[in-house]
């Protein structure tokens, strides 16, 4: 437990259990619904990390620009 490769590793698993059991009981009732609504979430979440990706590539993003 004191190496940190292994803590990492630890709170990882106890992080992806919980979520697990999270959408797991959001999903229990009205899963067509609700799982519509994580599909179209997971969309918005790509589409802003596909615009982030683009302008960190081309530099155009004000923020971290050092030079």
């Amino acid at each position: 437990m004191d190496k940190l490769e292994v803590a990492n590793w630890i709170a990882t698993s106890w992080y992806m259990a919980v979520t697990v059991i999270f959408l797991a009981m959001v999903v229990s009732e009205d899963t067509a619904a609700r799982l519509d609504m994580l599909r179209r979430g997971l969309i918005v979440g790509a589409l802003m990390r596909r615009s982030a990706a683009l302008a960190g590539y081309f530099n155009s993003s004000p923020v971290g620009m050092t030079c």
